[in-house]
């Protein structure tokens, strides 16, 4: 495995990173329905949707979670389903979520209470993140990548540091509780938003970082989006690979280890789209759309062979109910 390392590196800056994919900012469709941005939080809603071969998905009608967004489905060591997504009820100022989950012991059909998660850093210290995908890297253990936004200092002025978003990582045994690795992290100078989807394949962690050049809810820019790829034998030191083409997507969504390679079921200007893989390098457009009017997915296998998406959507009304008890259990 060629490459320069990046992960642990002493500025913790991403610098020599290729980019996987120059994949077109969405454009606006004024004649549907669809999205031309990914909305925040407070505007979304997670729904629930089924398929029995991964391609053609049906929505059950269900609403997971309202204002919320940034899903992910895992399986736990003990075989229950954990969904982690970040919540913003409760919260009046925009874009300020938490990033929360629930659980399912029984493949979807009921699901627990939602409980913010606890991300500790050094000295038991709280972390705030968003965007969390997981992976298993360890048998006992799961492994969460984030963004954070980087502490600001006296030396730098205020718009640079919003401007910039590090992807972090954090570890966990029963999904709640997680511990920061020590690691500089991930930097992209300049990107607003950065949304990091991980899978695990023949042995190997593979952390693609979509950097969303407009930030939520804003006009798309005129520089295309990138999707950085990088990979790694722990989950915590990465080295780059070759760059590798996509159709026109955002790498927003989650990936899905399958017999011969992987799938991914990312966001487009069409909806949520899937791409198919051997190796996690080289993506092929799947036909069809999986979901319209649809973005950021989250998908899981199920033990009787089907699948379960969870996907983001318009939020329509401030009253809608949901499948998960989204009172607060922490």
């Amino acid at each position: 495995m060629k490459g320069t390392p990046i992960w642990l590196c002493t500025t913790g800056v991403l610098c020599s990173i290729q980019a996987v994919a120059a994949a077109s900012a969405p454009q606006r469709d004024e004649g549907t329905k669809g999205h031309s941005r990914i909305l925040p939080a407070e505007q979304t809603v997670l729904r629930v949707a089924c398929s029995e071969d991964g391609l053609k998905f049906h929505d059950t009608g269900e609403v997971f979670v309202p204002r919320a967004a940034a899903p992910d489905l895992i399986r736990l060591p003990n075989g229950d389903l954990l969904a982690l997504f970040d919540y913003a009820a409760g919260r009046t100022r925009r874009g300020d979520t938490v990033m929360a989950v629930s659980r399912s012991s029984d493949e979807g059909e009921n699901w627990s209470a939602l409980q913010r998660i606890r991300l500790l850093g050094p000295n038991a210290r709280p972390v705030r993140g968003r965007y969390g995908d997981l992976v298993q890297t360890q048998p006992d253990h799961l492994c969460l990548f984030f963004s954070m936004r980087p502490k600001e200092t006296t030396t730098q002025p205020q718009s640079a540091a919003r401007r910039e978003t590090i992807i972090r990582s954090a570890v966990t045994r029963d999904g709640v509780q997680y511990h920061l690795v020590p690691s500089p992290g991930v930097r992209l100078p300049g990107a607003s938003t950065l949304h990091p989807t991980v899978m695990s394949l023949a042995g190997s962690v593979h952390l693609y970082a979509a950097s969303l050049a407009g930030g939520h809810n804003e006009e798309p820019q005129n520089s295309p989006e990138v999707t950085y790829h990088a990979v790694s034998r722990d989950g915590r030191r990465f080295v780059t690979l070759a760059p590798a083409k996509t159709p026109d997507v955002q790498f927003v969504g989650s990936i899905l280890e399958l017999k011969d390679g992987c799938r991914a079921y990312v966001t487009s200007r069409h909806g949520v789209l899937s791409l198919f893989s051997k190796d996690g390098r080289k993506w092929k457009v799947e036909e069809g759309v999986r979901m319209a009017h649809a973005w950021d997915p989250a998908v899981t296998r199920l033990k009787d062979g089907s699948f379960l998406m969870l996907y983001c959507a318009a939020l329509e009304s401030k009253h809608e109910t949901s499948s998960a008890d989204t009172r607060d259990s922490s």
